[in-house]
């Protein structure tokens, strides 16, 4: 088993980054960040654990082919906008490309192939299975099955089953004998465009949310996206915990963080001229105030372990 305790989401990033998951991370919760990550592989089946004491979020894309199943042992999850209180199993929905999800507590993720679940359901006969894989985003489990999908999660972390077919089994009797499925929020493809968007532009400097928005058309289509929809009702400060610019300017900070870390600057005037961040004192203040600790501090722990 593969296994980090991280202070820095770049640590996180480029452990998922071995496992094949683009994503990148960014802290939303203010103050210092202690995080975990576990990870194991049974034939052709994937364990992720993600433990956070800070509210984080990650964007990207997903593994080609495979599907993502998530429950939450502790915390809050948002998957895409929809609120997760962590009893639903996540993540069956194969025709979104990327993902978009954000939490505080545990994550506990399995990823199995796309087409040996499909063949596992279409062996059961099983066409409400098969519906539910083609269609759904989460699948609600009872008590006793969260007990379940957490027995099946642990023993294929700690290396404790014998064959990914086991995992096939259990997931297949989810989709198979499950409640009804419960109407999900709608998802709020404008907010998730721009979330895409800042992510894409994270290393682009100060952009205002009038180009972010325009980027986001010229990457995604997002046709009716723009800066009153991002900022009317306080609906995006709602799903997100941030507010637009405030959201694109964590993921501006993130990166100016993992440079630092890496060392791969000399000298902490050196990551404002590069992410264009202008005013020296208000750089400092976000950046102690977004992490716990200030920009130099964390360049000398990056030199050190450099050397």
């Amino acid at each position: 088993m593969l296994q980090l305790q991280a202070s820095y989401l770049e640590e996180c990033n480029e452990f998922l980054l071995q496992m094949r998951l683009d994503v990148r991370g960014v802290q939303q919760d203010q103050g210092p960040l202690k995080g975990l990550l576990q990870a194991n592989q049974l034939g052709s089946a994937v364990f992720l654990r993600m433990a956070f004491d800070r509210r984080v979020h990650f964007a990207g894309t997903r593994i080609p082919g495979m599907v993502p199943c998530a429950v939450m042992s502790t915390g809050d999850s948002w998957y895409h906008g929809a609120t997760s209180s962590g009893e639903d199993l996540c993540g069956f929905n194969n025709t979104r490309t990327d993902t978009d999800v954000h939490w505080i507590g545990e994550m506990n993720v399995m990823y199995v192939p796309h087409g040996l679940l499909h063949f596992a359901l279409e062996q059961c006969r099983s066409q409400q299975g098969l519906q539910r894989l083609a269609q759904s985003d989460s699948v609600p489990l009872n008590r006793a099955g969260q007990a379940d999908f957490k027995r099946l999660f642990n023993k294929g972390l700690a290396g404790e089953l014998t064959s990914d077919q086991q995992i096939l089994n259990f997931l297949t009797l989810c989709l198979m004998g499950s409640a009804p499925l419960s109407s999900l929020p709608p998802i709020d493809q404008d907010f998730h465009h721009f979330v895409m968007a800042c992510r894409h532009n994270s290393k682009a400097g100060a952009l205002s949310i009038g180009e972010i928005c325009q980027s986001a058309h010229e990457l995604y289509g997002a046709a009716t996206l723009n800066k009153a929809r991002l900022y009317r009702n306080k609906a995006f400060e709602a799903q997100y915990q941030l507010n637009p610019s405030a959201y694109f300017m964590r993921f501006r900070l993130e990166e100016a963080r993992c440079a630092l870390i890496r060392a791969e600057v000399p000298s902490v005037s050196e990551v404002r001229r590069i992410y264009r961040f202008k005013n020296k004192q208000q750089f400092q203040a976000d950046f102690l105030a977004a992490f716990g600790e200030t920009p130099l501090a964390v360049l000398e722990r990056g030199q050190k372990a450099q050397s």
